[in-house]
């Protein structure tokens, strides 16, 4: 469970790496993934193609991961995207209510009131999702700022629970995080959760992120992990390991990541 999971997240970064901010405002979209095909509605969505701005009120959307692409379309207007979904991969199916996008030149937001994940067999439940990035301060020319550029620059996510179910099939153990708030400003990172099971602790962790130019790699490195007062980071640093993903490698403090083998599903 944990192995797709990891996998999840570090398969946002490649979806990510090389976009370039859009203009985009969605208000309202709720739907659902399943069997390569998605639907959802939107109460109103705003975007720029090729400098033409576009606007949508009440509109369908449906997107074909097969066929690559992503159809808008209210009673007087219909837009079809090319998109490659790939970063989809590693879901089954999934779910979301109450979407919110905004994003210009400067700023990346994105916030759903919950967000369902199926990762055959297990099934992950995330509610109240804010995640924003924000190159406002930055000295590199906007042209050449992409999302993950952004990500590490300056960045925050936050959520209210995060629901892994039963993480022991045998012991049947409740894992639910709470609170998560994971704060990256240029470079190092920080992150706070309440871990509630059998008892409930905080973790907090510290350290730095990094890609390389090409931004085929993530580098994380991390400083110092602690579950209450128990250290953990050997712990963290080892399961990692363990999880035998191709594309993640621990050497040292470091978790390198091969954003290029992201695509690919998981075995």
């Amino acid at each position: 469970m944990m192995k797709q999971f990891i996998y999840s997240i570090f398969l946002f970064c490649s979806a990510t790496g090389h976009a370039y901010f859009p203009f985009i405002d969605a208000e309202g979209i709720s739907g659902k993934y399943h069997n390569l095909k998605g639907v959802a509605f939107g109460e109103k969505v705003q975007y720029e193609v090729s400098r033409v701005n576009i606007t949508h009120q009440d509109i369908d959307i449906d997107f074909n991961k097969v066929d690559k692409n992503l159809v808008l379309a209210d009673d007087k207007t219909s837009v079809k995207l090319n998109l490659d979904f790939s970063f989809l991969n590693v879901f089954e199916s999934l779910s979301f209510k109450n979407v919110g996008i905004k994003s210009d030149k400067k700023v990346f937001s994105l916030s759903t009131e919950d967000l369902i994940l199926n990762i055959d067999p297990t099934s992950f439940e995330l509610s109240d999702i804010h995640f924003i990035t924000d190159i406002s301060a930055s000295t590199i020319a906007e042209e050449e700022m992409t999302i993950l550029h952004g990500l590490i620059f300056h960045s925050s996510l936050k959520a209210k629970t995060l629901d892994f179910g039963e993480i022991s099939e045998t012991k049947k153990i409740p894992l639910i995080v709470r609170f998560l708030d994971l704060f990256i400003e240029k470079g190092r990172f920080k992150g706070v959760a309440k871990v509630d099971s059998y008892i409930n602790v905080w973790l907090k962790l510290f350290g730095e992120i990094s890609t390389n130019k090409e931004e085929t790699m993530l580098d994380i490195k991390l400083d110092s992990a602690h579950l209450g007062i128990i250290p953990i980071k050997g712990k963290i640093l080892s399961s990692i390991r363990a999880l035998n993903i191709k594309a993640i490698t621990v050497k040292d403090d470091h978790i390198i990541v091969d954003l290029r083998s992201l695509t690919k599903p998981i075995r």
